[in-house]
């Protein structure tokens, strides 16, 4: 072997050192290890979700309340077609 090909080989094992390839293959061959882990990412990521859009409406919600309580004409007229729209398809 050359000197050039042995030092190419030498980085290639610290390069898959540095990734913790071993324990990547870990764990994606260990099947219960794997589905556990998509399952909390779930439920995190569900939950997360579930968080983010609560703070957005009420968000909206607050802001909403603060036009109405202004009275501001554009608003309140646009808000009042948009009531009436739902009320005639319930």
């Amino acid at each position: 072997m050359k000197e050039y090909d042995r030092l190419l080989i030498d980085r290639l094992i610290l390069t898959l050192e540095k990734m913790n390839l071993k324990a990547y293959l870990d764990l994606v061959t260990n099947r219960r290890r794997m589905i556990v882990n998509s399952l909390l990412y779930g439920i995190l990521r569900g939950l997360g979700f579930s968080i983010g859009f609560t703070i957005l409406g009420a968000g909206l919600v607050v802001l909403l309340k603060y036009l109405l309580d202004n009275n501001l004409p554009q608003f309140s007229g646009f808000i009042a077609e948009v009531i009436h729209a739902i009320e005639e398809r319930m």
